[in-house]
C-alpha cells in the first residue's frame, strides 16, 4: 500500500494535479485496502464478520453445574470462572485462589476462562507473567478434556476514575497473550459516563461485556428494587457502538432469596415505608425449605422496573420480628425484554451473556433449556414431565420420581396424579411433599407452593418389577 501512495505522489507532481485532492485520494486507497478507523488494538477480532452468539457465565468453581439437556443445542460460549486474585494494594501480598479448570463443564462450542481480580484500585502489573502462565495451563487442561479454550476474560470492578491505569494493565496483558486468543473484560455501566477514560481500556480488548444487573449498590437496595436493570437500547446502543469494539450484553437470568433486616418503623407495622438496613442472601436454599423453620405470610407482590416479580414475606410466629424474606423471581417478560433490547442494539453488539449457568443445588436460576424456549418463542411444555431414576434396591425395583413443572415458581399447590405400568408395593413421599398411594397403580402428590427446583423430588416408588410412569396435573 505504501508503494501505491508513493507512485500516486510522483504521478500527481508530474501532472500538476492540485494537492487539495491528495487527501481524498489517499483516503480512497486506504479504504480500498481494507483499513479501518476504529480504536487501535493488537487483535483482528473486531474485523471479523458479525455473528450473534449466546453465552453463559458459569460461576460455580466448587459446585457441580447442571448438565445440558440431551436435546439442547450447546451454547455458543461458556465463560468459566477459573480463579480469583485477591490483592491488598501491592504485589507482595497478593493471594491466588482456585486457579484451575473445573472437573465438570457443560458442553459448548467454545470457552473463555474468567479470572476475577479483587481488592485493589487496579490489577498489579507484577501478576501478568503469572496470570499468563496460569491461562496457558488452563488452555492445556481444557484441551485435554476436549474443551476449546479461545480466550481469557478479566472480571475487575475498576473504579471509574482509574480506567487509564487499568488500560495500561490490559495493554501489557494483550501484548503477552497469544494473538489468536481473545481478551475480554466485564464492564460496569458507570464506566461509560461522560469524562471517563473508558476508551483507553477498550482499545486493548477484543470484546467487553457491560453488565445490566446488580447495578444498584447493596446499601441502596430496598423492598422494591430488583436484580435486573431495564435495558434502553436507544440510550445504550449509540454509546457502546461509538467505541467500535465488539461487545456482548450481560443479562440477569436468576432470582434471589434475601433475608432483609428492616428499620424500627417496619417493626411497628409500617411495611409500606420499609427501609432496608441489611441483606443476607440464600443462594443454596429454596424458599420452601426456609419456610420450614417459621410461619410466613406474604404481605406484598410487585414487579420490578425490569419485569421481575418481587414477593415480600413477614414472619408471624415471632412478635416484632424485624427480618423479612424478599424473593426476586425472573420472569418470561423480564428475560425477553432484555434479550430483545440487546438484539436492537445492532452495530458492534455480538450477542448476549446470561448470568448464570445454574449449579445443581440452585433453585432460583432459569435453566438454559428454559431460557432457550423463552428467547426462541418456542411453545412451553403444556404439562408436567415425570423423570424416573433407578434407586438401586437389591431385592425389589425402587424408583426415585422427579417432576419438571411448566411453572417453576408456582404460588399455589400443584396436584399431580402419577400412574405406574405395574402394581405398586408402596410409595414413600419426599420430606416436603404431600403424597400417598391412592390405588394399586396410582400415586397422588401435592407439590407445595414456592418449590422452585428445576427438577422436584417427589419420593420413591417400590414395585416387584421395573415400571414406567406417566404424570398428569390434577384438580
Amino acid at each position: 500500500m505504501m508503494r501505491e501512495l508513493c507512485d500516486l505522489d510522483r504521478d500527481m507532481k508530474k501532472s500538476r494535479i492540485k494537492y487539495s485532492l491528495y487527501p481524498v485520494i489517499v483516503l480512497y486507497l486506504l479504504i480500498a485496502c481494507g483499513v479501518t478507523f476504529g480504536v487501535s488494538g493488537s487483535s483482528s477480532f473486531a474485523a471479523e464478520s458479525p455473528r450473534w452468539e449466546i453465552g453463559y457465565w458459569m460461576w460455580s468453581m466448587s459446585e457441580s453445574p447442571q448438565a445440558n439437556p440431551a436435546d439442547m443445542k450447546p451454547p455458543d460460549l461458556l465463560y468459566i470462572a477459573t480463579g480469583v486474585y485477591r490483592m491488598s494494594g501491592n504485589s507482595e501480598s497478593k493471594r491466588k485462589l482456585f486457579v484451575s479448570w473445573p472437573d465438570k463443564v457443560p458442553r459448548a462450542a467454545g470457552y473463555l476462562a474468567v479470572i476475577r481480580v479483587e481488592g485493589t484500585t487496579s490489577p498489579e502489573l507484577a501478576i501478568i507473567p503469572e496470570l499468563l502462565e496460569e491461562y496457558l495451563n488452563l488452555k492445556s487442561e481444557a484441551a485435554a478434556v476436549g474443551h476449546p479454550l479461545i480466550g481469557l476474560q478479566i472480571d475487575f470492578d475498576c473504579p471509574a476514575g482509574k480506567l487509564s491505569i487499568y488500560a495500561d494493565f490490559l495493554r501489557r496483558l494483550r501484548t503477552k497473550l497469544p494473538k489468536e486468543d481473545r481478551l475480554s473484560i466485564t464492564a460496569l455501566l458507570d464506566w461509560f459516563n461522560p469524562g471517563n477514560r473508558i476508551a483507553d481500556a477498550l482499545q486493548w480488548v477484543d470484546e467487553y461485556v457491560p453488565q445490566f444487573y446488580d447495578v444498584i449498590l447493596r446499601s441502596e437496595r430496598n423492598r422494591d428494587s430488583g436484580i435486573a436493570m431495564p435495558i434502553d437500547a436507544a440510550k445504550w446502543a449509540p454509546i457502546f457502538n461509538s467505541y467500535k469494539r465488539p461487545y456482548r450484553v450481560g443479562i440477569s437470568a436468576f432470582g434471589r432469596i434475601a433475608q432483609i433486616e428492616a428499620d424500627s418503623k417496619t417493626v411497628a407495622g409500617a411495611e409500606s415505608s420499609m427501609q432496608t438496613v441489611k441483606e443476607e442472601y440464600y443462594r443454596y436454599s429454596s424458599l420452601l425449605n426456609i419456610m420450614r423453620y417459621g410461619q410466613y405470610k406474604k404481605i406484598s407482590e410487585k414487579m420490578s422496573r425490569a419485569g421481575e416479580k418481587i414477593l415480600l414475606f413477614k414472619r408471624t410466629d415471632i412478635p416484632n420480628y424485624n427480618k423479612f424474606l424478599k424473593v426476586t423471581i425472573p420472569t418470561k417478560e423480564s428475560l425477553l425484554s432484555a434479550y430483545e433490547a440487546a438484539k436492537a442494539m445492532r452495530g458492534f453488539c455480538r450477542g448476549i451473556v446470561f448470568y448464570r449457568w445454574p449449579a445443581k443445588t440452585e433453585t432460583m436460576v432459569l435453566t438454559p433449556d428454559e431460557i432457550g424456549k423463552i428467547i426462541s418463542s418456542e411453545k412451553r411444555i403444556d404439562g408436567p414431565i415425570i423423570e424416573s431414576r433407578d434407586g438401586y434396591c437389591a431385592l425389589v425395583s425402587c424408583t426415585d420420581l422427579y417432576v419438571r413443572l411448566p411453572e417453576r415458581f408456582s404460588e399455589k399447590y400443584v396436584r399431580l396424579r402419577i400412574s405406574s405400568s405395574t402394581d405398586l408395593e408402596y410409595f414413600i413421599p419426599a420430606e416436603l411433599m404431600k403424597g400417598s398411594q391412592s390405588g394399586i397403580r396410582t400415586i397422588e402428590v401435592k407439590v407445595p407452593p414456592y418449590e422452585s427446583s428445576p427438577s422436584i423430588y417427589l419420593g420413591r416408588a417400590v414395585t416387584a418389577t421395573p415400571p414406567e410412569f406417566r404424570v398428569e396435573e390434577g384438580r
